[in-house]
């Protein structure tokens, strides 16, 4: 049900802004995304992750065989059936991993791990870098830099101790190169790029 409510708070976001011709680089859910920015640059893959549960790490297991769309909050990833492979999704990772199911991050998904993958393989499809290395930005008519401007989801994985979804950002695509030049980061001596983060 989760993901229904995103993908209709979405494409109804597309459509008001193609209604109010707010933002003429806004046509569709993808643009929504990517285009479609809160007061400081961020998107919404942006707040996916910031409010991220530390708690519960990330199980590349979830992104393999839509796994990630069956499971449901109350129910174990080792316990989910898988479906068929032939939706397997462009940015699954290897049925074969040998993670252990009762290591940290096998269990139950949170919503924000659901909502972000399913992200990358509805929008993304076979380039989901470009959601993944999209920074934090202000649009150009602001005549002013974001506080976070530059900041990417491999930033904020990285802040959040993340180890098994940094992998799994920087397997599909995260530029280990991405630039945070943000007053914040100069302010808080975190460094601009993910490395100087880690």
């Amino acid at each position: 049900r989760i993901l229904v409510l995103l993908k209709l708070k979405i494409d109804l976001r597309a459509t008001e802004l193609r209604g109010l011709r707010k933002n003429p680089v806004i046509v569709s859910g993808r643009d929504v995304l990517l285009h479609d920015r809160g007061v400081q640059g961020d998107t919404l893959p942006h707040l996916c992750l910031l409010l991220w549960d530390p708690s519960i790490q990330f199980n590349p297991k979830w992104a393999v065989n839509w796994s990630f769309v069956r499971t449901d909050a109350k129910t174990n990833i080792s316990e989910t059936t898988p479906v068929e492979a032939s939706l397997e999704l462009p940015i699954s990772s290897p049925a074969s991993s040998s993670r252990d199911a009762s290591a940290p991050g096998s269990g139950v998904m949170s919503p924000n791990a659901r909502m972000l993958l399913w992200m990358l393989s509805f929008y993304g499809g076979n380039s989901p870098e470009v959601i993944i290395n999209n920074p934090y930005k202000l649009e150009l008519a602001s005549r002013k830099k974001s506080q976070y401007e530059g900041e990417t989801l491999l930033h904020i994985a990285i802040v959040k101790k993340d180890f098994e979804l940094v992998g799994f950002l920087l397997k599909h695509g995260a530029s280990p190169r991405s630039r945070a030049e943000g007053s914040f980061f100069a302010a808080e001596s975190y460094g601009e790029f993910p490395l100087s983060f880690a």
